[in-house]
């Protein structure tokens, strides 16, 4: 469940302008603090790292 989460999390981070905080709020993590540490865990980079590597291609 937690990997459909943050596929989800990553195309919001792509397509939305919406702030990390609001994305993790959306997709039922507890806090920003948890949802960026399993998206770390998962991806390998932060939320905030993920964005800026993606919205730069």
């Amino acid at each position: 469940m937690e990997r459909v989460r943050i596929d989800c999390a990553s195309q919001m981070l792509k397509e939305s302008k919406m702030s990390i905080t609001d994305i993790a709020m959306e997709l039922g993590f507890k806090t920003s603090q948890h949802f960026a540490t399993v998206f770390k865990k998962m991806i390998g980079v932060t939320p905030k790292a993920w964005r800026k590597q993606n919205m730069q291609r």
